[in-house]
């Protein structure tokens, strides 16, 4: 892999320049920090000013002088700005003492560049990343011309809503399955070892809490946990047409159920 180092020394001035008015920005402009003159631009510098000098130093060489505060909050926000921008050009950009940002991870079939895969959501950004990479590797071992090895599956509307009053799977393979669950009350707290549940709801509203430390946790089948409950973790409260991403290894437990709760669960292996 190779990286591109940026160094941009004039940002500060230029984040600050870039919110003045454009005959404001051709006069000398400068900003302080302390009191004293921290960053020019090349007017300024032609009327003897520089880095360092007094506040009443530069004014009396530049009457018109535009003095800005230095702000690193501005200075901030510009970095990231421009960060994002450069995703379109990288799969990554790295700030000093910000979370990398990730933005698509190229897909690349028979030699071709052929689409991106992104992930946001999941524990942290370098998992982000790493399902990312898993997806486009797996797309990667496909050829183009190959056929698809599962058939077209079709599920009639009657179906789905017999399988939602059951709380049934609707189909199960060895990469990926879908439930259509039906809940009346709260559940088990339940960690999966190996899969990765992409939940839509459908009908209702319940208390979801996820992360956390699992009380009274016991493994009940090969990479399946059971648990009475979550100490600390994270509330939400799910709803009609929310989704939620519960990577594998993270306790999630339906705490509260309000009346009954219809969502889709895609477990992705």
């Amino acid at each position: 892999m190779l990286w591109i180092g940026l160094h941009l020394p004039s940002l500060s001035l230029e984040s600050f320049a870039a919110t003045l008015a454009d005959d404001d920005a051709r006069r000398p402009v400068a900003l302080i920090a302390e009191h004293r003159i921290s960053a020019v631009n090349a007017a300024a510098v032609q009327r003897g000013i520089q880095p360092g000098m007094k506040r009443a130093t530069a004014l009396a060489l530049a009457p018109d002088l535009v003095l800005g505060q230095a702000d690193a909050q501005r200075d901030a926000d510009a970095l990231l700005a421009l960060a994002q921008a450069t995703l379109m050009f990288t799969p990554m950009v790295a700030l000093e003492d910000f979370t990398p940002l990730v933005g698509g991870v190229p897909i690349v079939v028979d030699g071709q560049i052929v689409g991106a895969i992104g992930v946001s959501g999941a524990a942290s950004a370098k998992q982000d990343e790493e399902l990312a990479l898993v997806g486009a590797a797996a797309l990667a071992d496909t050829p183009a011309t190959a056929t698809l090895t599962q058939p077209v599956q079709f599920f009639a509307g009657a179906d789905v809503a017999a399988a939602f009053v059951k709380g049934a799977p609707l189909i199960e393979t060895s990469d990926f399955k879908i439930h259509a669950s039906h809940r009346d009350g709260p559940g088990m707290v339940e960690i999966h070892r190996d899969d990765t549940d992409l939940i839509y709801v459908v009908a209702g509203t319940a208390t979801m809490v996820t992360g956390g430390s699992v009380s009274g946790g016991k493994l009940i089948s090969d990479g399946e946990t059971r648990g009475a409950a979550i100490k600390g973790g994270d509330v939400r409260r799910l709803a009609k047409g929310d989704v939620l991403v519960v990577p594998r290894g993270v306790p999630h437990w339906f705490k509260e159920v309000d009346g009954t709760f219809d969502y889709y669960v895609v477990k992705v292996n």
